[in-house]
C-alpha cells in the first residue's frame, strides 16, 4: 500500500539522517584533533624561532668580540 511504501521511505530517511549525524561528528572530531595538532606546530615553531633568536644574538656578540680583538 502507499502507506507502507510512505513509511517505508521514511525510515530509510531517518536511517540517513543519523548516518549524516554520526559522520558529522566524526568530521568535528577530526577538525578538533587538527585544531590541537596546529597549535601544537605553531607553538613549535616559535619555540624553534625564539632559540634560532638566542643563537644569532649569540653569534653576532661572538663576531663583535672577533672584530673588537682584531682591531686592537
Amino acid at each position: 500500500t502507499k502507506l507502507h511504501l510512505v513509511l517505508k521511505d521514511t525510515k530509510q530517511i531517518l536511517r540517513l539522517i543519523e548516518k549524516e549525524k554520526k559522520h558529522d561528528k566524526l568530521l568535528k572530531n577530526i577538525n578538533d584533533k587538527i585544531a590541537k595538532i596546529n597549535k601544537i606546530v605553531s607553538l613549535n615553531l616559535s619555540l624553534i624561532i625564539e632559540q634560532d633568536q638566542v643563537i644569532l644574538e649569540s653569534l653576532e656578540n661572538k663576531i663583535k668580540e672577533s672584530i673588537k680583538v682584531l682591531n686592537k
